[in-house]
């Protein structure tokens, strides 16, 4: 890496810094920082809450670059701990929307706090950002090869079945809570509730398995 370029503003709530690596672009950089904020903006407005909060962004100029550099394969991840996304320079549309998804991983870690599951943390984060895999939320209902249980997606088999199979189905079922009660009954009442607990979580909001469940056709 010859030299990291920053950029740091505010984007609404948000501090924010971009920064790019392996010799990037500072012309390039520039023009990424309007779908960024706009990507921060609308996983920020879907938490329904007040607050502000500080992000790192860092873009790398291909999938190999940032693997080389976090040792995480993929096209994005979040660590909040470090209040910072990692993600690869793509076009306008799914960079705003990668951007959407992995912040909202941060903003709710910092404003909420950590999900009660992995089923929970990464369906809110696929509703947020209205796709998966660059196809429309609503589309995978008919896309679906394969509909998992509830029960086995609230458990640790969430994070060991293919992530093309658990992600969207999460991210309708989170779709459905919300569509039918609001993100802040989803926060309050559902966010921290572990599988263990779910289905008592469920009973005293009057919601019902194969309610949820019909989310997925």
């Amino acid at each position: 890496v010859d030299e990291n370029v920053d950029i740091r503003f505010s984007a609404g709530a948000a501090k924010l810094t971009i920064t790019t690596v392996a010799n990037a672009d500072y012309k390039r950089l520039v023009s990424k920082k309007i779908v960024v904020a706009r990507g921060l903006d609308k996983a920020f407005g879907a938490l329904k809450t007040n607050g502000s909060t500080e992000v790192r962004v860092v873009i790398y100029p291909n999938a190999e670059t940032k693997r080389a550099f976090t040792h995480s394969a993929g096209d994005g991840h979040a660590v909040p701990a470090a209040r910072t996304l990692h993600v690869v320079a793509f076009d306008e549309k799914p960079l705003e929307r990668l951007i959407a998804h992995e912040a909202t991983h941060i903003y709710t870690h910092q404003l909420w706090g950590p999900p009660g599951s992995a089923f929970m943390g990464e369906g809110f984060a696929v509703w947020v950002s209205g796709q998966y895999g660059g196809v429309e939320l609503p589309d995978w209902k008919t896309k679906l090869t394969k509909r998992t249980p509830l029960a086995t997606l609230l458990g640790v088999q969430f994070r060991r079945l293919p992530e093309g199979e658990t992600y969207p189905q999460a991210g309708l079922v989170v779709g459905a809570i919300i569509d039918r009660f609001g993100a802040a009954i989803l926060r309050d009442r559902l966010w921290f509730v572990t599988p263990d607990n779910w289905q008592a979580a469920c009973d005293r909001l009057g919601i019902r398995v194969g309610e949820l469940e019909k989310a997925l056709h």
